[in-house]
């Protein structure tokens, strides 16, 4: 997410809408704050300003910094508009400051909060957010829903369709170059030099069912399968994988580089998106897996954006959500068809250039801003 939240405002720049950006610093990050590069030490022309965080609670960044950044960004820079990216417990913020409320607000709906059967937190806590989330919605100018699908499915956003947009996330689509540098050939032998090689990126957490991906590559002896990402479940994948015996042919490979990210992408045959609920609703990683022309397979979830960005059968498959034997016929299926790769893969570059180009997003991003200020000065951009 951070990734399309930096290339949208690079693409609005270019259309001259200027930006400043306030995010969340995790712990261990050692960006600057305000930062002038981005994390590939690319010089950027928006204003970024990285609030420090304590850590998580429940999935959410606790931060002491954030309020007064966010005061800070308001009263100095008085922006025309505010684009907030929810779901976000921060957010709470604009509804308190009244300098705040003065000001149109965008909301970008990137997922419900699903009181998900996976996580008991989530069950007892959505109640009390769930309150948060409806002032914010209801405060709101605009709302932005990535897929028609989701608008149409989230009971969150069914009373307030009457000022509901659907601009889908999307992604630059030149490929980066591989560096032959980066080292990723070392982060698993076994997996780079297999025949049939699976890749899943995203973190590991209730929702994305790498559980169930890992026992799907189970059944498939000629599968190969490396796991980017780090999460509260890795030491119990971890586990999972040594007692099916799967250490030659499953690597949890932990947190990469964006360069040693690419060069994964770049090798693979197919890239997995196993996600089990609507709380994944679009899957950035599908967007990745289109730029190097590899095709996906993904979960057909039920009220989500994954079934629309995944052309079924085109530039890739879908499986039930959780069903291991669908999940790994799936995989033997890509195996057998391995001659045809290429085609599903040219199918879903062509789909990325056609529907999902940063370039097609920040066009609607800026046009919703015109409809919403009737073509003001967006944003006076002044020195921090």
């Amino acid at each position: 997410m951070e990734r399309f939240i930096e290339e949208l405002v690079v693409s609005l720049e270019k259309k001259s809408v200027r930006n400043i950006v306030l995010v969340h610093q995790h712990p261990g990050f050692k960006g600057k704050t305000p930062a002038t590069e981005n994390d590939s030490g690319i010089e950027q022309t928006f204003c970024l300003y990285r609030a420090t965080t304590l850590g998580t609670v429940a999935f959410t960044p606790i931060s002491l910094h954030f309020p007064l950044l966010l005061f800070r960004i308001l009263r100095e820079y008085k922006p025309d508009i505010l684009h907030i990216h929810l779901p976000n417990v921060s957010a709470l913020w604009l509804l308190i400051f009244g300098i705040a409320r003065r000001v149109p607000w965008v909301i970008h709906w990137h997922s419900d909060v699903v009181p998900s059967r996976h996580s008991k937190r989530l069950r007892y806590l959505y109640p009390m957010y769930r309150q948060v989330e409806r002032l914010l919605l209801k405060k709101s100018n605009r709302i932005i829903s990535t897929s028609q699908n989701y608008l149409d499915n989230s009971t969150a956003l069914q009373p307030f369709l009457n000022k509901s947009d659907v601009i889908p996330l999307g992604m630059c689509t030149q490929r980066t170059p591989v560096s032959t540098q980066c080292g990723a050939e070392n982060l698993s032998p076994h997996w780079w030099d297999a025949k049939f090689r699976f890749l899943s990126i995203g973190r590991l957490t209730y929702y994305k069912g790498m559980e169930v991906l890992i026992q799907a590559v189970a059944h498939v002896p000629n599968a190969t399968l490396a796991i980017v990402g780090s999460g509260e479940l890795q030491d119990s994948l971890r586990r999972l994988v040594a007692k099916l015996g799967l250490g030659n042919r499953v690597c949890l490979m932990g947190s990469v580089t964006e360069e040693q990210k690419n060069a994964l992408l770049a090798r693979c045959h197919c890239v997995c998106l196993s996600s089990l609920e609507k709380t994944e609703a679009f899957g950035m990683v599908l967007l990745e897996a289109m730029v190097y022309e590899k095709p996906a397979i993904a979960c057909d979830i039920p009220g989500s954006g994954v079934p629309w960005v995944v052309a079924n059968g085109k530039t890739g498959i879908l499986v039930k959500p959780g069903d291991i034997a669908e999940l790994a016929q799936a995989i033997r299926r890509i195996i057998d068809d391995a001659d045809n790769l290429g085609e599903m893969g040219s199918e879903a570059s062509k789909r990325l250039v056609e529907e999902f180009s940063i370039e097609h997003v920040a066009c609607k991003t800026s046009t919703l801003y015109d409809t919403l200020l009737g073509n003001q000065v967006r944003i006076k951009k002044q020195k921090p």
